[in-house]
This record gives C-alpha cells, structure tokens and sequence, in this order.
C-alpha cells in the first residue's frame, strides 16, 4: 500500500510540474543572443538549459557568430561554459563556409572587429585546444600569427596536407624562418627542380582513378597552362590550380585534391569537397579527349528552338526583352578605345554609386544612382578589394542619401532630367561590393519603374512626372544563417502585361508581389518560405502556357504571373543564388553557387508539383538535364545558337550543347580578373565585361577565340545594354556608348 502511494504522489509530482523548455528554442534563442552580443542574455539561456555547442537550425553556433565577428568577450563565455573551439557549421548536409572559429578569428576583416581583438579570441581558441588538424594555418599565416601557427605545429597532430600548405603560403609570403620551421615538423618542401608545376609535370599527373566505391574519375590537363581538370560522370567537373608540391585548389576555393604517395602520377589522390573526402587510385592512363563537332556540323532531328531576340530599338529591362542578353543585327564594332574616342559615341558623367544596368527606349536611356551628401563619396570595392578585407563585409551608413532616376538623350548622352525619388538616411546596410541603387529599372515606353528595395518602388512617365510610389519598408537581404550580415537586395522589377512584378526575398520575409503598373495597387501578393536571395524575376512565354520563374535558395520555382499561384517547384541549389533564370532551345535554365552544390539545370516548360531531383538523378521527366557543380555565382548566364555560355569565379568560362549539356569546352576568358556583370550578345560575339573594366570579346561557337580586349578605364558592375546600333556600358562614374560609325 505505501508503494503504491508513493508512486501515486510521483505521478502527480510529474504531471503537475512545468514543462521543460524546448531545447530547439532555447538553441536558437543562444545563437541569435550571440549574433545580437548580448552577453547577459546568453549567460541566462546558458543557465536555463541551452546547448553552448547547438546550431541554429542552418549549422551556426554561437561560437561560430562570436568569432566571426570578433567579439573577444562572448567569445570568452561561451568557451567557459563548454564551447568546442573547433566547432565547424555543418547543417543536415549544407556547410555554410565550413571554417572553424579559429579561422574566422584570424582572417583580416576590419571592417568588423579591430585585430586586436581577433589577436585576443585567436589566443583563447588556442588555450582551450583549438585548432589541433592545423586546417587554420593558411588563414593564421596570412594574418600574420606566426607564432600562433608554431603553437599548433608543435603540438603534433596537424594533418600533412594542412602543413604542406602552410608551407607553401609561409614560402609564397616569405616567412623564411617559419618555412623552415614548418618543414622540420615534416611539411615537404618542394625541390629546386620540382618547386613549381612544370607542363611535364602536369602530364604527368594526368590519368583515370578509381575509388573503392567503384566510382572513376579523369585528371587531366586543362585548357590553359597550369591547370588540371577532374571529370566525373555524377557530378560536374572541377578545375584545379597548383597551391604547392602536394595541393590542389579548385579556382573556388571549395576543393582540394591532395597528391600522395611520391611518385608521379601519385599512387593516391585525395579529394575534399567540406567535410567530405574520398581517395582514388591511379588505374590507368588518360584517354584522348573527344573532341565536339562545331555546333552547324551536328546533326538533328529537333526543330531549332530560337533563344529570345531583343528589339533592335529597346532594351527595357535587365538583360533586355524577354531576359536574352541578346540583340542581332545592331552592328557592334569588335574593338574600340575610350581614352582616344575610337568608336565612343558618347561618355556622360552620373553622379553617385549605382551597380543598376541601364535601359533604352527609342530616344532615351535611363539609369538609376544613389548619391550620398555633400562631402561624402560613394565607394565600393571590387572582389579582388572585398577578398583581402573579407568578401562577407557590409556598410551600414549613416548619411543622407539621395535615390534617383535618371534620363539621358541616346544620341548624345546629355542628361535630359533627373528627379529624387527618396531623401534619406538608408534603412539597411549594402555589400561592400554593391550599391544603394543594385535594381535596373524596367520600361514599357509609358511607364518607368525603378525598386530602390528598402527605399521604395517609383513609377515615372517617360518625361519625368512621378505617377506613383509605394513604400514596402526596409527590406533587409544578407546570410540567411546569420542575419547580422546585411548586403541589400538586388533583384530587378519587371513589367509583364499590366503588372509590375517583384521578388522580394528578404531576411525577415519573402514574397512575389505584382502591383499595377498605371496606379500602383497591389493586384497580388504570394508569400515564399524562402531565404535572401538575389535573382530577377523571369517570364518565360510557352507554347501552351506563360510562366513567372523564381530562382532561390530553397527552391527555383515556377508561378502563373497572372494569380500568383505556384505551379511548380525545384530544390537543391546554392547558398546565395544570384543569376538569373534564363531560357533558349526550348528549355529554361536555373544556376547558382556558394554551396555543397552549385548546380545548372535545364527544366522543360510546363512542369508541375515537385521537381526537385532524387540524390541518384540527374534528370527527370521535367528535368531534361543537370549538373551538381559547375553553376554560375554572380553573372547571369546567356544561351546563344543553342549554346550555354557560363562565367564563374575568375573568369572561367564554361560553355554546353543547351539539349544534351554536354560540356564543348571550358578556358579561362582572361589572364585575371573577376566579373559581376552578366555576359551580352551580338552578331556572333559574346561580349563579357570585368569588374577591373576591361571588355573582353569572345566568338560565338563550339571553339574558344578571343577577338579583343577593350579597355574601359574604370570598374564595371552593370551588365549593358544592347539598342539601336549601341552598346550602353554603367561604369563607376561614367556612362558610355559604344558604337561603330
């Protein structure tokens, strides 16, 4: 009997007493508490049960956060209380950047945290036993830790490949006494003869390799001098560059192909792509590359399916009519030199910092700017700037800034008027690479519509009168898994039919929104579970129906630009989309970049439901085909006589048959540079233009010719536009019409 009391009274006891807190919440309440610094909170949730090593659902912990932005207190509480200094984000299979505290700390961001205090936060991840594999040498070198990286070495335990590494970066910033250091610990240092990557090494190297998971793939030379490709039959190719003796880097910088066993080639190749490695063993020598036949040679039995053509008149939006990028028939000269006026027709002074591509319609041209108050110069930095400052940095400013619209004459480039849309502090931060004015305006010849994203939509008429506005407040854009980092939005507003369309993917909220474009009204509006993302709208006119295509993190999606409704969706893509969606040879093409995949995929009109690929597929019944790797990051790729033409990181250009997606050859467009703004085509040449301004141009076809390179004399963000026997390039101060007599 007081057994059975006793487990009565238990009973009650349990049901009676609070819940206990959900741990999910709780977690995530840790990790926004750190990316807030709010020390007081994170003790409290720290106390009540929170889990110091959880991640916020997208693989962030609070470490993670702490170090990256610098925050040598936080940093210091949450290590007390348990924190693995060695913790990478990982998240039910994203990797967001896959670096580890210890790395984020030591890179030299600036703009974030003073290094004193990343020098503070690297010497507590060492106290606490960060850092032990050694994958942070290269990055505490760079930064100038050297005796942090002497701590690690002498340890033991650093991984091979992380210290022959540090030993070619310690070499390549001559660190003499570290280099020295480092091979003592048994970094292997390249020979006198073998310190660099010879064209008979690189052969050398060449060869098929098989893993014991059955899977084979082929290391062979690339196209240009000094790099290897990998080809896999699964997953898209990868391009390699020599790091030292022993490393390969993929041009990304998101794989490493570690050479082992001495002789060449070697008896084993690891591959890391993250978190995940695989060793291969050399079977068999490399066959011949097959070589395409040119693209008018290949037989057929399809209908050729034209890509859209734009007006040889207007150019009313990004990219042009029907989002091609290209304009036959307008005669554009090949080369020309702005400095001497050698086929310029005109060059006008804008005021202020936009990245906004320009319109034309019959006899104007139209371009957006921000013009920050008096005294103060807009400016941004190009990749190259970004990538030794931390490409992640944003600008939150505090100075008035004026948003315009502004209408040039296209025959002679004066400026015909401007008018202010909005005068004001801005309401989120940029990019340190962007603008506050990212969004090219949109015309139908009556209207012109420009979104200044957090700033506003404006309606003008041709000539200049305001007809409406429509404030959607701040529209903060940044890392979806963490939203401390604000970059702006970027995606351009289109006119389809009588609606303006725009995608607004925000940090906070995402939705399509479609207002009319006469009076402004909203007509409809579809909410998206989605994340920041970057794309412009696309529609695509079928045969049997007109679809509103999305690109973004979570899915690409296809919409009924008339009600908003969804008709169908496709997942897997990556972290941060940006160019984008395209269509040509029947087909509508979605790419993107920065993830655990950087996929391409060609998806047949008319698709409905879900998608989205199973792991083992390449294609599907509404997939004709795709690629895990080989996507596009920031410019929009361009289908040309039934060729896809991809720009990545660099300036590697990659270029597929549009029905097959078989690759007909990958080179390098130029010796450097990186490019942002989207590629454009004319008359069988692709014109591709850098963010150091120069403008290369490329033959259209199944074989790589470079035809010239023109100089432009200042950075190029905005991808031009093609009207009327004129190529209009945005520079960072200029705009210029290029032009043959």
């Amino acid at each position: 009997m007081r057994y059975r009391r006793w487990l009565f009274a238990l009973l009650v006891a349990l049901l009676c007493a609070p819940a206990p807190p959900q741990a999910s919440i709780l977690d995530r309440q840790l990790v926004a508490a750190a990316a807030a610094n709010d020390l007081a909170e994170v003790e409290a949730l720290l106390g009540r049960g929170a889990d110091v090593n959880a991640d916020n659902g997208f693989g962030v912990t609070a470490l993670y956060s702490a170090a990256d932005w610098g925050r040598h207190e936080l940093v210091r509480l949450l290590l007390e209380n348990g924190a693995n200094p060695d913790s990478s984000p990982t998240s039910r299979g994203r990797s967001p950047w896959g670096k580890t505290p210890l790395q984020l700390a030591a890179r030299s961001n600036t703009d974030i945290a003073a290094p004193e205090a990343r020098a503070e936060i690297v010497a507590m991840l060492l106290g606490y036993g960060g850092g032990t594999e050694g994958e942070a040498l290269v990055d505490l070198i760079r930064a100038g830790y050297l005796d942090a990286v002497r701590t690690i070495v002498a340890r033991g335990g650093a991984n091979p490949s992380y210290l022959n590494a540090a030993l070619g970066t310690a070499q390549s910033n001559q660190k003499s006494e570290l280099a020295t250091f480092l091979v003592a610990a048994g970094a292997q240092e390249p020979t006198a003869v073998d310190r660099f990557f010879t064209a008979e090494r690189l052969e050398r190297l060449e060869g098929v390799y098989r893993a014991q998971s059955g899977e084979s793939v082929t290391l062979r030379g690339g196209l240009e001098e000094g790099e290897l490709t990998l080809e896999r039959t699964d997953r898209g190719d990868v391009t390699f560059v020599p790091a030292n003796l022993t490393i390969l880097r993929s041009l990304d910088r998101k794989a490493v192909a570690e050479l082992r066993g001495g002789a060449l080639p070697p008896s084993e190749l690891v591959v890391s792509e993250g978190a995940h490695s695989e060793v291969f063993l050399w079977t068999a020598p490399v066959a011949e590359r097959p070589r395409a036949a040119p693209v008018a040679d290949r037989a057929t039995d399809r209908p050729r399916v034209p890509a859209p053509v734009a007006s040889a008149r207007e150019w009313s939006s990004f990219r042009g009519p029907g989002g091609s990028g290209v304009a036959d028939g307008t005669d554009l000269p090949t080369e020309w030199d702005v400095e001497q006026g050698i086929n310029v027709a005109w060059k006008t002074m804008i005021p202020g910092l936009g990245h906004s591509s320009p319109i034309v319609w019959n006899d104007r041209v139209f371009v957006t700017t921000a013009v920050p108050g008096a005294g103060v110069a807009a400016t941004f930095r190009d990749f190259s700037e970004a990538a030794r400052s931390g490409v992640l940095a944003f600008v939150r400013e505090d100075v008035p800034y004026s948003w315009r619209i502004v209408a040039l004459d296209r025959d002679s480039g004066e400026i015909l008027w401007q008018r202010v849309a909005r005068h004001a502090v801005p309401r989120t931060a940029r990019h340190v690479m962007a603008s506050h004015a990212n969004q090219t305006p949109v015309t139908d010849g009556t209207h012109v519509v420009a979104w200044f994203g957090s700033e506003g939509v404006y309606c003008y008429d041709v000539d200049g009168n305001l007809l409406w506005s429509k404030d959607l407040g701040p529209v903060p854009s940044g890392r979806y898994f963490d939203p401390g980092y604000e970059w702006n939005t970027a995606s351009s507003p289109i006119i389809h039919e009588n609606l303006v369309i725009l995608q607004v993917d925000g940090i906070h909220e995402a939705y399509l929104l479609a207002l009319d474009v006469t009076t402004g009204e909203e007509v409809w509006r579809t909410e998206r579970d989605e994340h920041p993302s970057w794309p412009t709208p696309f529609i695509y006119a079928g045969a049997t129906r007109v679809e509103l295509i999305t690109a973004a993190i979570r899915y690409a999606r296809g919409y009924d630009p008339a009600t908003g409704k969804e008709l169908w969706r496709l997942g897997l893509h990556g972290d941060f989309p940006t160019p984008t969606p395209i269509a040509g040879s029947g087909l509508i093409f979605v790419t993107s970049a920065y993830g655990t995949v950087e996929p391409i995929y060609a998806i047949r009109p008319g698709a409905s439901g879900d998608i989205t690929l199973a792991d083992h597929e390449l294609s599907n019944d509404s997939v004709a085909w795709s690629k895990r790797r080989g996507g596009a990051g920031i410019p929009t790729p361009i289908v040309y006589r039934d060729l896809l033409y991809i720009c990545r990181g660099g300036g590697i250009l990659a270029v597929y048959e549009t029905q097959t997606g078989e690759r007909v050859y990958q080179s390098r467009i130029s010796q450097g540079g990186n490019y942002s703004a989207s590629p454009v085509a004319a008359d069988g040449k692709i014109y591709f233009a850098s963010e150091d301004g120069e403008v290369i141009v490329v033959k259209a076809g199944s074989q790589f010719e470079r035809l010239a390179v023109n100089q432009m004399g200042e950075p190029i963000m905005a991808t031009p536009a093609i009207a009327q026997g004129m190529m209009i390039f945005r520079m960072q101060e200029h705009v210029v019409a290029i032009a043959t007599p």
